[in-house]
């Protein structure tokens, strides 16, 4: 597709849209948008770019620079939408029985807890909390604590947590959601604990 001598034109690649038409003062105008995708304005072209031609040359340039840029996009889109696809279809379980995941959360303070996969079931693993060990302590109120394997908290009970699968452009990353507050990470610093913090 190439820009065209038609002083009025719309084009769209997927949810982008170019427009050049001939405003209410007689110019010739360009603009540049996307459809949205979400909310009370769905469905309808949100503009983000707007320009004042000063001849046919110039609207040509322009148009032809936004369709070339508009392809790419259309090109880029549909190589994510395959990497999503096919990402789906060879899902990784990230996880395996036996890693420790670790929390870290708080106001003004740092809260650390610790878990160990018990049991990896599908897309889900069966966590159960463990106790920590506090490492180091600097001028009492905050320190290093690290996990200790196996000692399983025995006033807590065992729970499942789904792993997400989250694909951004063309990379995979998972994410564990413990709490409307905080999220789990694996936990890799071995005997050097992990930051935390108290407030009193």
């Amino acid at each position: 597709m190439t820009a065209t001598n038609n002083t009025t034109e719309t084009l769209t690649f997927n949810d982008r849209v170019i427009v050049t038409e001939i405003n209410d003062k007689g110019l010739i105008i360009g603009r540049y948008g996307r459809t949205m995708q979400s909310g009370i304005n769905k469905g309808t072209v949100k503009f983000t770019e707007n320009y004042r031609f000063t001849s046919i040359e110039h609207r040509l340039k322009w148009l032809n620079e936004k369709i070339d840029f508009c392809k790419k996009w259309v090109e880029a889109d549909k190589k994510t939408a395959e990497f999503k696809a096919k990402a789906k279809t060879e899902y990784k379980m990230p996880f395996n029985q036996g890693d420790i995941l670790y929390s870290s959360w708080g106001y003004e303070q740092t809260n650390v807890d610790f878990y160990q996969v018990i049991e990896v079931k599908g897309k889900s693993l069966i966590l159960h909390e463990i106790a920590g060990e506090m490492i180091e302590q600097n001028r009492g109120d905050y320190g290093r604590v690290k996990p200790l394997k196996d000692h399983f908290c025995k006033d807590k009970k065992p729970f499942l947590k789904q792993v997400r699968q989250n694909v951004y452009d063309n990379s995979i990353s998972y994410s564990i959601t413990l709490t409307s507050y905080a999220n789990l990470y694996l936990y890799t610093n071995g005997e050097a604990g992990q930051y935390c913090s108290w407030g009193y």
